[in-house]
């Protein structure tokens, strides 16, 4: 759903100023200067997502559904990851209603139409959590569901705060 919302009207609209910059460091092709030169002058923090869009304008031109392509995978990429999150989190209904709600959600559409890192950024934002979320849930043991082992730290913070700030009991 996530991909189809982005890819409607992907290239209805023209370049904007940030997808300008995005097109004039990745497409840059000159050896020594070029794409390194414009990754450090934009300061590096997108190198991988220019270095992807430098091998895709190389690849398949510099079309506006070229430069957008990878921010609507990634709003896809996105929302698949928040069905992850629910379903190890919950349950299959928690998981499909949170995907539905982040592939229809505005700001995950529109930025899944620009040819900017904003996309990216949050898939790999939602990968780690579901990494965390994967290595929490692999450490507890036979705790129960995540939901269980935090009401049993809960349930030992409350047992500590009633013994008393310095630990003994009334």
């Amino acid at each position: 759903l996530a991909l189809v919302l982005s890819l409607i009207g992907i290239t209805g609209r023209s370049l904007g100023f940030d997808e300008g910059a995005t097109w004039a460091i990745a497409s840059q092709h000159v050896p020594g200067h070029g794409l390194g030169a414009g990754i450090a002058h934009d300061g590096g923090n997108m190198l991988g997502y220019y270095a992807l869009e430098h091998v895709l304008i190389s690849a398949f031109g510099d079309s506006l559904f070229v430069l957008r392509l990878p921010a609507a995978l990634a709003s896809a990429v996105t929302a698949g990851f928040v069905a992850a999150i629910g379903l190890r989190l919950f349950e299959r209904r928690v998981a499909v209603l949170g995907a539905v709600l982040t592939a229809v959600t505005l700001s995950v559409v529109y930025w899944g139409q620009t040819a900017r890192g904003y996309a990216p950024m949050l898939a790999f934002t939602c990968a780690a959590m579901f990494c965390f979320v994967v290595l929490a849930d692999s450490g507890r043991g036979d705790a129960g569901s995540p939901g269980e082992a935090s009401s049993g730290a809960v349930d030992e913070g409350r047992a500590r705060a009633a013994a008393g700030a310095d630990g003994q009991g009334a």
